[in-house]
């Protein structure tokens, strides 16, 4: 840790890898809201349009606070850019919990990859904060 701190060279390459990780979290966000909008679109089906309302509305949270965390991170504003991600987590847990028993495991391991692509990006930027 104190090497990756006293090394600017180093801390800048953490910085770039979390960035990655954030990228592509977003990219997954983004993917997945599109995802559960395409289930909207398909038709109605009563069993899932009310989680669907809900997860389309928590993955758009969720990709707000995303692009948020982008300059933020870049800016190195890391508790920020944790609080950022965070919130994106708990967004996609909460369109998970919304289908739990409706949908297809597609639409759950879609949100689990969401939050494990965020949680490297959280344990990144904890190597430098």
């Amino acid at each position: 840790m104190a090497a990756l701190k006293s090394n600017p060279t180093n801390a800048n390459a953490v910085v770039g890898l979390a960035a990655i990780a954030l990228k592509k979290s977003l990219d997954n966000a983004s993917d997945t809201y599109n995802f559960v909008m395409s289930l909207s679109k398909a038709g109605p089906d009563p069993s899932i349009e009310p989680s669907s309302d809900v997860c389309a509305e928590s993955y758009s949270d969720a990709l707000f606070k995303l692009v948020d965390a982008v300059p933020a991170l870049s800016s190195r504003a890391l508790s920020d850019a944790n609080t950022l991600v965070s919130a994106a987590i708990t967004y996609a847990d909460k369109c998970k919990q919304s289908f739990e028993g409706k949908a297809s495991n597609s639409l759950g391991n879609r949100n689990d990859y969401l939050n494990q692509l965020c949680t490297v990006t959280l344990d990144i930027t904890k190597l430098i904060s």
